[in-house]
């Protein structure tokens, strides 16, 4: 039987542990989310952020521009830097198609001390190099609370991560690459791949392209543990890269929704916290 790798219970004992955290500050944290774009998964997504924010008593403020100019949210951004009362700025992505070359570039632009996500160039290198461990990338923060709440062992084991994304590819494969005790490790990149072929020998699999049932029994082995952070408004349910006839086929599997996506919030705020 397949076993389900729900976020609940691991929030239920992590919901707590985060409060004590944030009883702790002397100033009331406030989250800005950008969001620059119409995409029907982030502005779910959003939502679910300003709830989970509410519990904390956190301040949020979405600023929802889809036609903004590059020079107007360069300097948006800017300003958000400079204000004291802001202490994380998030950008929501993807950015809309005109912005979408120009989301390096914004991402540079927001201070590394308020990067809730870790995007910013300075952030990425110094969690790549082991240089801090204050914030972690949200998507490796939901990686390790899998990994310690369900006991994945990962010793001796072929690992898989499809789609090299800013948010959850790069960084889930550089948090992998630094256990020791795995037996391989591949970022596939290329969604078209021979997935059958290049996911044989895979004990983990990672989704993370965004492309709705991309992983089915076709190319999924039947042993496979698989975590799966794609979010995609597909007839409008919120569905992932992995198709349903998995969920009672491999050893076991993030649910979408209820696995990756609470989780991945979490992250966010507890960033923010140490942030403030």
């Amino acid at each position: 039987m397949t076993q389900l790798l729900k976020a609940a219970p691991i929030i239920k004992k992590l919901e707590p542990k985060l409060k004590q955290e944030y009883n702790k500050l002397k100033t009331s944290p406030k989250l800005v989310i950008l969001y620059f774009s119409n995409n029907p998964a982030s502005a779910r997504y959003i939502k679910h952020k300003v709830n989970i924010a509410k519990k904390f008593n956190i301040s949020t403020e979405v600023i929802h521009e889809p036609e903004i100019s590059y020079t107007q949210a360069k300097d948006l951004i800017i300003e958000l830097n400079n204000d004291p009362s802001v202490h994380g700025i998030l950008l929501q992505l993807p950015l809309a198609n005109h912005l979408t070359d120009k989301t390096f570039e914004l991402l540079e632009i927001i201070s590394p001390k308020k990067d809730v996500d870790v995007l910013n160039p300075y952030n990425v290198g110094n969690f790549i190099l082991n240089k801090q461990n204050k914030i972690l990338p949200p998507s490796v923060f939901v990686l390790y609370q899998l990994i310690k709440f369900y006991n994945i062992d990962l010793t001796n084991k072929n690992i898989s991560v499809i789609g090299a994304g800013k948010l959850v590819g790069i960084p889930v494969f550089n948090a992998l690459s630094k256990f020791n005790n795995l037996k391989s490790l591949q970022l596939i990149n290329n969604k078209k791949s021979n997935l059958q072929t290049l996911l044989k020998n895979s004990d983990i699999i990672i989704g993370a392209t965004g492309t709705p049932k991309l992983l089915n029994r076709s190319n999924t082995p039947k042993k496979a543990i698989v975590i799966d952070y794609g979010t995609t408004v597909l007839n409008g349910s919120l569905v992932g890269d992995a198709n349903k006839d998995l969920y009672n086929y491999v050893s076991a599997i993030t649910p979408v929704p209820g696995g990756v996506g609470p989780l991945t919030i979490y992250g966010v705020i507890n960033n923010l916290i140490k942030l403030v």
